[in-house]
């Protein structure tokens, strides 16, 4: 694909820096394109199957242990998601979190914290994530700006 004459053919990447008094720590983030490695590790559960008068069956959306499911899963997705923005810094090694085991992704947040990042610096990485891997209102307005600025022709006077 080509936009203004340029090949289109990598992912967003971003740069965040947290100020260190012993180095700042740089943390490349580069925008996930897709779920399908993790949908293969960790399907979306199903939900349970229930029999409604008249012999039916039908899918029980509110039963507690599917809710408690989704729920989990859906944080496995999240921390996924950071996880995998995150390879892009080739420097960054997390210990106890196996990208190949749905059970250890959200152990990022521990070890982020074991090294020191605070809950603001932590909120800092996954909000940085959540703008590369998507857009934010305020980007697409700038951007917008930016481009309408541009088509603006000087007029004679």
């Amino acid at each position: 694909m080509k936009y203004l004459g340029k090949v289109i053919n990598a992912p967003t990447e971003e740069i965040i820096v947290i100020p260190r008094t012993t180095g700042n720590i740089t943390l490349k983030i580069q925008a996930v394109l897709d779920f399908d490695e993790f949908e293969a590790l960790c399907p979306t559960p199903e939900p349970p199957v229930k029999m409604v008068p008249g012999g039916a069956k039908i899918a029980n959306a509110e039963a507690p242990s599917y809710l408690e499911a989704i729920d989990a899963w859906a944080s496995k997705k999240s921390s996924w998601l950071i996880l995998k923005a995150l390879q892009a810094t080739s420097e960054l090694e997390f210990e106890t979190v196996n990208m190949s085991d749905p059970e250890t992704f959200n152990n990022y947040d521990k070890e982020f914290r074991a090294a020191g990042f605070s809950s603001m610096e932590i909120a800092m990485i996954v909000n940085k994530v959540t703008d590369t891997c998507g857009l934010n209102s305020e980007k697409v307005e700038a951007a917008t700006k930016a481009f309408l600025a541009g088509q603006e022709l000087p007029q004679d006077m």
